[in-house]
């Protein structure tokens, strides 16, 4: 066993008080356990956890003690990637880190005004002032987080720690003030080998450009994940055409409707068609959802049944008999005129892996979208998918790839998937980050110490197709009936997502009319640029030099290398410009527009 000389014992006197700790270091001096010279990156540290015992933290690059042998090198110096390999011994390991700060790091002098970026949902930011050094928060990758990294940045200096494992391993990209890690999850047994891969980047802010820290390191982590996926070929991603070209759905919510017409159903679909020919239900297998308190104070037609389930997510793969025989002469109806029907579809409760062999709970899945087509579906809204954990990333995104229908939408992104996602709630964030509108990285020390910031997994997921509008929350500022100015729709236009378009029937508080003013604004500038055909990649406001007041603009390019500026001019400004790359652009008086931008 290693013995805990003087130089660890430093990073004793500064480690979270969440951990009782272990610092463990061989007695060889540092040149000779790293063969690092002054240009070299620091060394990362890495800890383990025996059971439930303290955490040990590894401070040298080579350890051979009675629970591990154990090497840390330098893989790729201009990937900034770094290899931890273990060989475990006679005693089962509970957790590793890798790395390990165990003490916070400045990314430069600002640092008080750094703000970490981290990847829940489609993206949030805290404040690093706001979090202390000594508890530890972070989103488990796959589910609640799309991809396993985080940056802590301001607006000159970054840096990112991300796991750069192939494939995908599970892991939590965790963060405190001034210190980033990353946790692996799952029991490593005794007498095994295991490696694990990190990357470790800085950036400066490029000011010719105008491209932030956080940009850059995303660009970094995105060199490493494409060609990975491309050689497992999930990347390009194979989208059908129906998906592809269409300018959202229409959200129907079958379970809040007291009685059942299916004429209402049709009248919605001929009176929109050509905008949204695809209607998107939720709740097919639920009688009516009483809830008085929401203003849904009617009595189910016909009665509940005694201990009936109701709701929208009810994981009961038949059609509920309310809607038998009418809602199927419906969806023949649309689908013979080239519309789509989507129908809700999720995994059996309590959610278990997917990826294992002859899994059932997969089988439960694939019957009950069976089940949707013979009912008339063709299209397929997947819940959960990417919410949760189903098993490991590769095995999950060859299912999708493989095994699931390809009009699949699954509610929320994850890197490596193949498919369309529902990114709903990403704006709210939930009560655990409550953003509303105006609130956003400017709010932070002001009167928020953390806010969603969707640009982060937009940027990211740059050309991705993605839904948002009614669900998860974000219905609250959809429309204007809060006075918020359809924010809900203009967010989506600006980060080039389709619409999940609210809707309303008789006896129902919501949304009349799915396609309010903004909303056919907006397609009606997708058509006029052939939006969809181009395949466009979000490039946030790298370039954009200076945006005036009261506009909100977003840059995309297609594969031509052309710009397209999406334009949100809430107050119908005239005479303004903006400007890119040393260049004057006007923008148009119009609330909504598109720019196209030629000059290469």
């Amino acid at each position: 066993m290693s013995q805990v000389n003087p130089r660890s014992l430093v990073c004793l006197l500064n480690l979270p008080l969440l951990f009782v700790v272990i610092c463990v270091s061989s007695q060889t001096s540092q040149a000779e356990n790293s063969g690092q010279t002054s240009n070299t990156p620091p060394r990362p540290h890495f800890a383990i956890r025996v059971g439930n015992q303290p955490l040990k933290i590894y401070t040298d690059s080579q350890v051979a003690d009675e629970w591990i042998s154990a090497v840390v090198t330098h893989l790729n110096p201009k990937a900034s990637t770094w290899e931890l390999q273990i060989k475990v011994k006679d005693s089962e390991l509970t957790e590793v880190w890798f790395p390990w700060e165990s003490e916070p790091k400045a990314t430069s002098h600002e640092s008080k005004d750094d703000i970490v970026y981290s990847t829940y949902r489609l993206g949030v930011a805290h404040l690093a002032s706001s979090l202390s050094s000594k508890t530890w928060l972070g989103h488990m990758y796959p589910g609640e987080a799309f991809a396993p990294l985080v940056v802590t940045a301001n607006e000159t200096h970054g840096r990112m720690v991300a796991a750069v494992n192939w494939p995908p391993k599970q892991a939590t990209a965790k963060f405190a003030r001034g210190r980033m890690a990353v946790l692996y999850h799952g029991k490593l047994l005794r007498q095994r080998n295991y490696d694990f891969k990190t990357m470790i980047a800085t950036a400066e802010s490029d000011s010719i450009n105008m491209t932030r820290p956080w940009h850059l390191l995303l660009d970094k982590y995105k060199a490493w994940l494409l060609p990975h996926m491309k050689e497992e070929k999930l990347y390009p991603i194979a989208y059908t055409n129906e998906v592809r070209k269409a300018n959202g759905w229409m959200h129907v919510s079958l379970h809040w409707l007291p009685k059942f017409d299916a004429h209402e159903i049709q009248k919605l679909y001929d009176d929109y068609k050509e905008t949204f020919p695809w209607i998107q239900f939720w709740g097919q297998m639920s009688n009516y959802q009483r809830a008085p308190g929401e203003g849904r104070k009617a009595f189910a037609t016909p009665p509940l049944s005694p201990n009936e389930k109701v709701g929208c997510c009810v994981d009961r793969p038949s059609v509920h008999r309310r809607y038998q025989p009418q809602l199927k002469e419906v969806f023949e109806y649309i689908t013979k005129q080239g519309g789509m029907i989507g129908f809700y579809t999720r995994p059996k409760s309590p959610y278990k892996p997917l990826t294992h062999p002859d899994c059932a709970d997969l089988k439960f899945l694939t019957d009950w979208i069976q089940e949707n087509k013979l009912a008339g579906a063709n299209a397929f809204y997947l819940d959960v998918l990417g919410a949760k954990y189903f098993g490991d990333a590769l095995g999950m995104a060859n299912i999708l790839k493989k095994t699931l229908p390809g009009n699949s939408i699954i509610e929320w992104p994850v890197d490596i998937y193949p498919t369309s996602f529902l990114i709903g709630g990403s704006l709210w964030g939930g009560l655990k980050y409550n953003t509303r509108p105006g609130q956003s990285l400017s709010s932070l020390g002001e009167n928020k110490d953390k806010v969603t910031f969707v640009n982060f997994g937009r940027y990211l997921l740059d050309d991705r197709i993605m839904f948002l509008g009614r669900s998860n929350g974000d219905w609250m500022w959809w429309g204007n009936f809060r006075k918020y100015h359809n924010w809900t729709e203009r967010q989506a236009f600006l980060l080039g997502a389709k619409f999940d378009a609210a809707t309303r029937f008789k006896g129902q508080r919501g949304w009349i009319n799915p396609v309010n003013s903004v909303v056919k604004s907006v397609v009606e500038e997708w058509k006029r640029v052939h939006w969809w055909e181009r395949q466009l990649k979000y490039r946030d406001r790298v370039g954009i030099e200076y945006i005036p007041d009261g506009f909100n603009v977003r840059r995309f390019v297609d594969e031509d290398g052309i710009n397209f500026f999406v334009v949100d001019n809430l107050r119908s400004q005239t005479g303004q410009f903006m400007k890119f790359e040393g260049r004057s652009i006007a923008l148009p008086a119009k609330k909504i527009s598109i720019v196209v931008d030629k000059v290469k």
